[in-house]
């Protein structure tokens, strides 16, 4: 069964309130999609003179996507966390989601056909204690069990779809910028931009995402109208969060409803001229 057949029946079972069945099988997508960025052989990242497992093939893959998916960490970088941890699971071990989802979860489903004692997969109750916000939603019931939302399976399916590994089967094309200038490398890039513009690595990534959709050409066309629009695109369709707003308001980037300034402009047109976007899947 290829990946983007489990994620196609994923969908289906979902669409059809089959929620467990779907979770089970974007789990095993997101799986075969690690496997195929951390192939059999593969050193492990966590003790080098090892193999890398399944568990940790999976969690690396997993957390890298949900860092960009959830919390606008583009570029390039290594995370092996999401960013959402739970305490008190495991031997009063803090767990990533994503340990959570391959011991608690994946394992649970794919081995016992049911999930692991201390968690479920359900709608949101009335009553908890901690909430993670709107979709996809976790919480902690009263009773100690972690529950994790519906929207969840939404959010795997586009780890899946989304990810470079995977641009042949869901026929989805991926840019990168690299310098224009041969001679100087994407590190010094950043750097030189994060210095003239006052801004952090994070809220140049931030703008360089853009650059990276739309296209050098496009946004070096467009004027600050033209680029707020297709930003509020952007976050309407949840490709930037509304939270990189706050961070590039708050360097006069953008208004806090997201309009480009003349500061968010320029930057954006630097980018677009210090990089060239090239096709890398």
């Amino acid at each position: 069964m290829s990946i983007l057949e489990q994620i196609d029946d994923a969908k289906f079972l979902a669409e059809h309130r089959r929620y467990v069945g779907a979770l089970t099988l974007a789990l095993l997508a997101v799986a075969a999609s690690a496997k195929k960025v951390f192939p059999q052989g593969t050193s492990s990242r966590i003790n080098p003179k090892s193999k890398m497992g399944d568990r940790e093939a999976f969690t690396m893959f997993l957390g890298s996507r949900l860092a960009t998916i959830l919390f606008d960490e583009f570029g390039d970088h290594q995370f092996v966390r999401s960013g959402i941890v739970f305490q008190g699971m495991q031997k009063d071990k803090e767990l990533d989601l994503c340990e959570v989802l391959y011991v608690f979860y994946r394992n649970g489903l794919v081995h016992e056909a049911e999930f692991s004692s201390g968690v479920t997969f359900g709608s949101m109750p009335k009553e908890f204690i901690v909430s993670f916000g709107a979709e996809p939603d976790a919480c902690i019931d009263l009773d100690g069990t972690l529950r994790l939302g519906y929207g969840w399976i939404d959010v795997l399916v586009i780890v899946v779809e989304n990810a470079v590994c995977n641009a042949k089967e869901f026929g989805v094309e991926h840019y990168d910028l690299i310098p224009a200038d041969n001679n100087i490398s994407a590190i010094e890039q950043n750097e030189k931009l994060v210095q003239k513009y006052d801004a952090s690595l994070k809220r140049v990534e931030v703008l360089k995402e853009i650059v990276r959709i739309l296209s050098c050409e496009e946004v070096l066309k467009a004027n600050r109208e033209q680029l707020t629009h297709f930003l509020r695109g952007l976050l309407a369709t949840k490709k930037i969060g509304y939270s990189s707003i706050i961070g590039l308001s708050s360097r006069g980037f953008t208004s806090h409803d997201g309009a480009l300034t003349e500061a968010g402009v320029n930057l954006l047109h630097e980018i677009a001229t210090v990089f060239k976007r090239v096709r890398v899947a």
